[in-house]
């Protein structure tokens, strides 16, 4: 049931830095009036499932802002993009329609609203309103858009691309904006070769989707630090091109995953949506600037060597995207490593990645979970059915194509209900005993060495603190499936 949380009108300019170097702007309620922002609440399943497990939330997508003059929030709920002044007052609304997710604007105006998914960019406001542009049909999906010098750019996973108005003429760069490894080493734009800049112990949210390249050879790096209870603690650290750490931002939690909640911009301003129940807050960050003088740019362009293109042949599971509304056909192996990505860390064990790819093609294809869409959805892309991202770690990519078409089977069928969730108080629970669910014979309650004391997610199946804990301890891939998944095997 969808809920619109509307609001009295708050509008106001607040303008008070604090001491950890913000400043709010203003802010905005949620509501159906024009300097106002839509907002829905989406309950999935019954009141006994545990709180926030199933429960979404859908409102501002994205923010673009061209410095000092205008800041533009993606409204999708209400299918427009807002724009505002500095000082919180509404300009207009430009329509959009579509599966467009993401916003860039240049530094002359021109605002592109782009679809991660149908891996297209359009020109909404400025002298070349109405065009579209297309990434290489190579790219699977569109991670990220940006312009350089009013040239638009494109991402998919450390492959970059100029996005053409006519996708045939698309002419790919081999140029890596930064790259993430298994060591966790991150390597920083500014000439052909990535050279190292930090080797930390900490998580670092899929780096070649995060890393934003600064002006002075400086880096933005999304991480999350784990605290007491699991609980999560999101920041940008910058570095400089020696890995040293010249500033930091604590970002605020979002009440879903599914916002983006930032942009960053080169002289290291960050612009945050702040979004609470009652509203959103739009702040602004600033980033002490480097000792560096050097500028990036892009280098001269030679051949892009992309994955081949997917033969005809391979597996395909249908997609429904919420926030678009729309069922898109994906190559599995490439959807996986998406679900991989979102789903656990990218600094966890290899063995971890296996696992969670290998138990995640199995629930993909298993059947059709949302069969009123059209065409029939296998799966869709929130934690209803498996969370998913266009940008992939290292990691999640090295542990899908190492159990390529590989699932969890009970004698020669694969399994129906691989089911996982995020951590457990020591065991897992049987099928039936969670929300009347049947009975099935491999969710059997097992022992598990997670160390949580308590529950978050169904306790049904794998759960992934525990896979990580084990894969630490050693095991495989195949020997940690088989430890939740009681008389199961792996295979093709």
């Amino acid at each position: 049931m969808k809920t619109i949380f509307a609001s009295i009108l708050f509008f106001f300019a607040i303008f008070c830095c604090s001491e950890d170097g913000y400043q709010d702007l203003f802010t905005l309620s949620w509501g159906k009036a024009e300097n106002e922002l839509g907002f829905q609440h989406i309950s999935l399943g019954g009141v006994s499932h545990e709180e926030g497990y199933f429960e979404l939330c859908y409102g501002p997508q994205s923010i673009a802002v061209r410095e000092g003059k205008e800041i533009f929030i993606l409204d999708k709920v209400r299918e427009r993009v807002a724009a505002f002044d500095f000082h919180g007052k509404f300009l207009r609304s430009i329509p959009v329609t579509g599966s467009v997710l993401g916003l860039c604007v240049s530094s002359r105006g021109t605002l592109v609203a782009y679809s991660p998914v149908e891996k297209y960019a359009t020109i909404i406001e400025g002298d070349l309103a109405g065009k579209t542009m297309h990434a290489p049909k190579e790219f699977t999906a569109l991670s990220e858009v940006w312009f350089e010098k009013e040239e638009l750019w494109g991402r998919y996973n450390e492959y970059i691309a100029r996005l053409d108005a006519d996708s045939r003429t698309a002419i790919p760069f081999a140029y890596t904006r930064c790259l993430s490894t298994q060591k966790m080493e991150i390597g920083i734009v500014g000439s052909r070769n990535a050279s190292k800049v930090i080797d930390t112990d900490l998580y670092l949210c899929d780096a070649i989707a995060s890393g934003k390249i600064l002006e002075g050879e400086r880096i933005f790096v999304h991480t999350t630090k784990i605290a007491k209870e699991g609980k999560k603690i999101q920041e940008l650290v910058c570095y400089d091109s020696e890995g040293n750490a010249c500033g930091s931002i604590s970002l605020t939690p979002s009440c879903t995953e599914i916002f983006s909640t930032y942009s960053t911009e080169k002289n290291g301003t960050v612009y945050e949506l702040v979004i609470a129940k009652s509203g959103v807050i739009v702040r602004k960050w600033n980033i002490p600037a480097s000792t560096f003088s050097s500028q990036n740019s892009l280098p001269e362009s030679i051949p892009l060597v992309l994955p081949p293109t997917s033969p005809s042949s391979r597996a395909t599971v249908n997609v429904w995207f919420r926030s678009s509304n729309t069922v898109k056909t994906m190559d599995l192996e490439e959807y996986i490593k998406g679900v991989v990505s979102r789903e656990i860390y990218a600094s966890w064990h290899i063995e971890a990645h296996k696992a969670m790819a290998t138990t995640a093609r199995t629930y993909a294809v298993a059947r059709y979970r949302h069969p009123e869409k059209s065409p029939k959805a296998h799966v869709c892309d929130t934690t209803c059915c498996q969370a998913w991202t266009a940008s992939h770690s290292s990691n999640a990519i090295a542990g899908v194509n190492a159990t390529s078409g590989q699932y969890v089977k009970k004698g020669s069928t694969r399994i129906s209900e691989p089911l996982y969730f995020s951590h457990c108080n020591g065991h897992t629970r049987n099928s039936e005993d969670y929300d009347s669910w049947n009975p099935i014979a491999y969710l059997r309650s097992q022992a598990c060495i997670c160390g949580y004391t308590s529950y978050y997610g169904h306790g049904v199946g794998l759960c992934q603190y525990g896979m990580q804990a084990y894969a630490l301890k050693g095991y495989g891939y195949i020997q940690i499936i088989q430890h939740y998944y009681k008389d199961c095997s792996v295979g093709q």
